[in-house]
């Protein structure tokens, strides 16, 4: 037997709903797609910017060596101008020094220490470049 409630105006109430079942707790379960998601792609853009900055190291570390290089036959040569691009400038009296040195092809000669330099290219031991890619440090042997 059910009961209906009705008004003067004939409108009919709204049934009786069924007593609701109590709220379970929510778990964390449905919020760990999207945290492995942000992850994946957190770690994806680390490794990429890694190799990036990885692959500058490398390319000012190939322009350092080419510097050298540049710089060492402008002294073998005695191109004391072509030396002068390489140089900073920060001292006056250091940069007229070794463009003197230059002109005179005494840059790597050492007759003091009784070193004499052959104008073999020197052998490239090892370049370390700067993580802010602003300095280097290029290690070289000669014989």
């Amino acid at each position: 037997m059910t009961f209906e409630w009705r008004t003067d105006i004939g409108d009919a109430a709204e049934p009786a709903r069924a007593p609701r079942e109590p709220r379970r707790p929510r778990s964390g379960w449905r919020y760990l797609l999207p945290a492995v998601l942000l992850g994946l792609l957190a770690l994806l853009a680390a490794t990429l910017a890694t190799e990036q900055a990885d692959a500058l190291g490398q390319q000012a570390g190939e322009q350092v060596i080419a510097s050298h290089r540049l710089l060492e036959r402008a002294a073998l040569n005695r191109d004391a101008e072509l030396y002068r691009l390489g140089l900073s400038g920060r001292s006056a009296a250091w940069t007229s020094d070794q463009l003197a040195a230059v002109r005179q092809g005494a840059l790597y000669d050492l007759p003091a220490l009784g070193l004499r330099w052959t104008g073999e290219p020197a052998s490239i031991v090892d370049v370390e470049v700067a993580p802010d890619l602003d300095s280097a440090i290029l290690t070289v042997e000669r014989r």
